[in-house]
Order: C-alpha cells, then structure tokens, then sequence
C-alpha cells in the first residue's frame, strides 16, 4: 500500500495530464476499474452475478442463495478483464499454446515443474510458458533491465521452443486438434466469427479460381503438345537453386535447427569482450537466479555462464571485482554441498534440469532463518545468503576450536 502511495505521487503531473484525479486511485483502482469495465464498458456486458462472484463480493438477500457460480459467465468476464475488445472477432482469440514439437516442450516443461508435481500442475506452467514466450518481445522492452525475472530460465532461454508458440481464432483451422477450446465468447461475438469466415473465404476465392484455369490451360495445351505452366515453374525453381547458398532451398521451408548453447564473443573497442558493451552492473539475483547464470549461458543477451568469467572481464563493470568474488565464493560452498549430494556435474554439462536438480538438494543448506529475513527465501538475495551461510560457517568453526 505504501509503495502504491509513493508511486502515485512521484507520477502525480503526468496522471493529471492525462486526465486521473490521482486523490482517486489506491489499492482498489485495479479491482474498481476492471469491474467497471466488465458492466458498463460495453452495451453487451457479462453477466452482473458472474462479475460480483469473480471480483470476491458477496450477494445480498436471497441472491446468493439461488444464483450460483457457472463457467459461461465467468469465462466471459475472464475474456473481457483482459481488454479484449468484445465488439470485434477478435474478442475470441485463445490462449497461447504450444503446436507441435510437444518432446521438446514436455521435456522443457519438466525441467521448470519440481519433481512430483500433478498432471494439472504440468499443464498450467505449460500455459504459463506459452504465454510469457508470446509476450516475450513486449515483456523485454518493458521490463527494467534490473529486474530479476530477465534472470529466470524462461527468459534466458527458450528460443527454440518460442517458434512453437501459437494463438488461434475461432476461424482458423485446427488441424492437428492441439489447440485449446475457445471457451467464454457470447453469440454476437460467435456471429462475427462466422462473417470473418465468409470473408476470409471470398479473399482466396480469386487465386483459387487463377489456379484451376490455369490446370484448365495446362490440359488444353497439352494436348496440343505445348508448353505447360508446370514446365515454366520447374524452369524457375531450378534456377533458383543455382543461385541459393549452399544448403538452403529456396523451394522448400527451412527445418527448425537445436539451440546452440554457445554464445559469441561481442566485438568493441577493437577487441573481443565476453560481456556486452552496455553490461554495466550485475543484476540483483536471488540465491535460484545466481545460480542458474552461473551454469548457463544467457543466450538472449548472449553473456556465457558467469563461471567463465575473470576479473579482467569485469572492470567496466560497477564493483565488477568484488561481486565477482563473492560470487565466487557462494558456489564455491554450493559446489562442496553439491558434490556431498552427488548432485554436481565434473564435466560441466548442465543443462535447465540438472541445475533445477541441484537447487532441490542443496536450498535447504542456504536456507535464511526466519528470524532474519523479511520476505519469502525465494526473494532473497544471493547476498544475503552468503553473509548468512558465511556467519554460520564461522560459528562451527568457533565452537570445535579447542
């Protein structure tokens, strides 16, 4: 709430320019302003029970005796507190999905969820994934360049499987039936997916036509032995192919490639450096992000595993020694605990699985006491981790002096 007060007020000219009373936002705006929009933002609104009973109000009177909780309705509000615009076709797009490849993604996906974890579990960080790789390019321009979620995994990495990543409209087919029920659109909007589908219909009609004259005109002048369109194409597309660079067929599509896990040297000032040019800081990480940079490359901002890294890598970088060192100095502890475990790799092959695997075994041995920390261990900074974990160190080494 207080930081909510303190954000309100540094942006108080620019909300008043854009026309916000800001004495009239607070915690609930977002809550006020969604359902506001559900009920009146459209003449076809959800229905007013679905929107009480999603936004946690309670119904008055023998209301909530008798109208109860159903999917249409709620799946309706869920659609348009997303601002989807419920006057378009549109408004019936589905979720992100993953199409095809699904090893790939089940393997991938496997090495996010921890071991144990339901079949339901499974499919929703599925989706979750799906979402977050389609938003990917929005999320990394938007998002501070310290935030610590540009250090997840998901971020990192995942751009093979990005390529997979779909979203469907009611009209479009779904040939391989991998595509979520698009579920919560009301009739009006069903009656615009139907007119987007004659339309669609009548735009191909023209090269539809152009195709079967043109089969027409192939067998008429055939059967004069002429000259084919058949045979003109096959002209064309072989020089095509002598012009192509080696291993690319201009005439055929491209076949997804694996992810290379190695990253390029960046090129400045006239010499090869590990880290970019605009690499200034390190991020603030938690215990879970420094180890997963320490292990594996960041391969959207093509910086290498941060093991790799020296002190002449870092001294354009603010107090690039020290941190570096005291990076160091952690997973130099994790290392030791790890190979206590059986858990760490002597041949330096990790992969988002076997890192995920080390931090299962080793996170209860770094866990911050309750009594010294103000926020969940997940939040913790790697920092404050080691000063905890070296502090205790010392009192075990204190107590067996003779």
């Amino acid at each position: 709430m207080k930081l909510i007060k303190v954000l309100i007020q540094n942006n108080r000219d620019a909300l008043i320019q854009h026309g916000a009373d800001p004495e009239n936002l607070g915690s609930h705006s977002a809550r006020k302003g969604s359902s506001t929009l559900c009920t009146t933002g459209c003449t076809v609104s959800p229905p007013y029970i679905s929107v009480c009973l999603r936004a946690g109000w309670s119904l008055p009177g023998v209301q909530s005796r008798y109208l109860h909780f159903q999917e249409a309705g709620d799946q309706y509000v869920g659609r348009t507190v997303t601002g989807l615009n419920p006057l378009t076709a549109e408004f019936s797009i589905s979720p992100p999905y993953f199409e095809g490849n699904d090893l790939e993604v089940s393997e991938h996906i496997l090495s996010i969820v921890p071991e144990g974890s339901s079949d339901q579990m499974k499919i929703l960080v599925k989706f979750l994934v799906a979402s977050i790789l389609f938003h990917k390019d929005y999320l990394v321009a938007n998002i501070h360049r310290a935030s610590r979620f540009r250090s997840t995994s998901i971020m990192m990495r995942n751009a093979n499987i990005r390529s997979f990543v779909r979203t469907r409209f009611a009209w479009d087919p779904d040939s391989n039936g991998e595509a979520p029920r698009i579920t919560g659109v009301p009739p009006h909007v069903s009656l615009l997916n139907s007119m987007e589908r004659v339309i669609r219909s009548q735009n191909v009609l023209p090269d539809l036509m152009a195709s079967r004259v043109q089969a027409l005109l192939d067998n008429n002048v055939a059967q004069n032995g002429g000259l084919t369109a058949a045979m003109v194409l096959q002209v064309v597309e072989a020089q095509l192919r002598r012009f192509a660079p080696a291993g690319n067929n201009p005439t055929q599509p491209r076949s997804m490639t694996n992810q290379s896990n190695q990253v390029q040297y960046h090129v400045y000032g006239g010499q090869f450096h590990k880290l970019p040019q605009n690499f200034t800081s390190f991020p603030s990480l938690t215990f879970g992000n420094l180890v997963t940079r320490w292990l594996l490359p960041d391969l959207e901002q093509n910086i290498p595993p941060l093991k790799h890294l020296n002190a002449g890598d870092v001294t354009k970088v603010k107090r690039g020694r020290k941190v570096l060192h005291e990076m160091k100095t952690l997973m130099g502890y994790v290392k030791n605990i790890a190979q206590e475990m059986n858990v760490w790799r002597p041949d330096g092959n990790w992969t988002e699985h076997s890192v995920n695997t080390l931090l299962h075994a080793v996170a209860h041995r770094f866990h911050v006491p309750s009594n010294r920390r103000a926020r969940q261990n997940q939040q913790v900074t790697w920092t404050t981790v080691l000063r905890v974990y070296a502090e205790e160190q010392r009192r075990v080494n204190n107590y067996n002096l003779p």
